[in-house]
This record gives C-alpha cells, structure tokens and sequence, in this order.
C-alpha cells in the first residue's frame, strides 16, 4: 500500500471466480515479519494487494466500482496502522514475544474481516452511492488520524 499508488483494472490479474456474483474481487492481507535481537524487536507490518488473487469481471468494470476496490485496500491499510498502534504501546516481555503478537495480530485481523463484510454489505459492493462515500470519508479520516503509524517499519524495547 503506498498513498500515492492507485489500483489500476490491470492489477486485477486473477481468473475470475466461476459462478461469483461479484463483479470484481480484491484480495488483501496484513504481512507482519519480525525479528527478535536481544533487547529489540523490529517489526515491519505491510498492507499487501495480491493481484494474482484479485480480479474483475473486465465488461463489467466500472471507475466506481474500482474506487469502492482501492478502499477495500485502504481498509486494510487502515487496520496495518491499528496493528502497529497496537504493538507500538504494547510492553513486550522476553518470554511473550511471539505469543503477543500473535495475539494482537488475530485480534485486529479479525476486526478487519468484519469490516470489510460490513463495508461491502452497507455499500451493495458500491452500488448504494451515499453509503460509498460515507464509508470513503469514513476510511479516510481514520488514515489522517493514524498517520503517525503510517511507517511499516517498527523498532520495539522488550524487557
């Protein structure tokens, strides 16, 4: 995810899904590697868009529902941000470093996944046009507001 970069119809490089409803599919997940070394932890947490997965139904497309698509991906982006909100005031000890993590990764991808159902259920996958730009204002404001964890890269104390 990079604020400057918007998705394109020919980032969708998936096959389309037989018999799906969808006409079109953006597949996104939050990729947290870490290293423990001694007395710091460093975490790069990345909001990705696989374009392999991801895909359109091309007669179909349209530039709005291509929007209601990026959001999905700011979405995720959103919840990177919480993800590192969240470890960055977390108090790491030695013996739950991994433990924690995990915790707090299952935690907010969970809240992720319900968000974006509720995203495209409230929105009728973009069709409701008032519903969309609420949820767009929505996802943008919360992206200002966690700006300062905007960074992928997290440099944690542990004790």
């Amino acid at each position: 995810w990079s604020k400057d970069y918007r998705l394109t119809w020919d980032d969708f490089q998936g096959r389309v899904q037989g018999g799906s409803q969808d006409i079109a599919h953006t597949s996104t997940g939050i990729n947290p590697i870490y290293e423990y070394k001694g007395k710091n932890l460093d975490i790069d947490i990345k909001s990705l868009f696989d374009k392999k997965r991801s895909w359109v139904k091309k007669n179909e497309a349209s530039d709005d529902l291509l929007s209601h698509e990026q959001y999905h991906f700011n979405l995720t982006e959103v919840f990177a941000r919480k993800i590192r909100k969240v470890l960055a005031e977390h108090k790491f000890k030695k013996k739950t470093v991994q433990k924690d993590i995990e915790k707090i990764y299952k935690k907010i991808m969970s809240e992720h996944w319900g968000k974006q159902d509720l995203y495209d259920k409230d929105t009728n996958h973009s069709i409701i046009k008032s519903k969309q730009q609420t949820w767009e204002n929505h996802i943008d404001e919360q992206l200002k507001e966690l700006e300062s964890y905007s960074n992928p890269r997290l440099s944690l104390p542990v004790k």
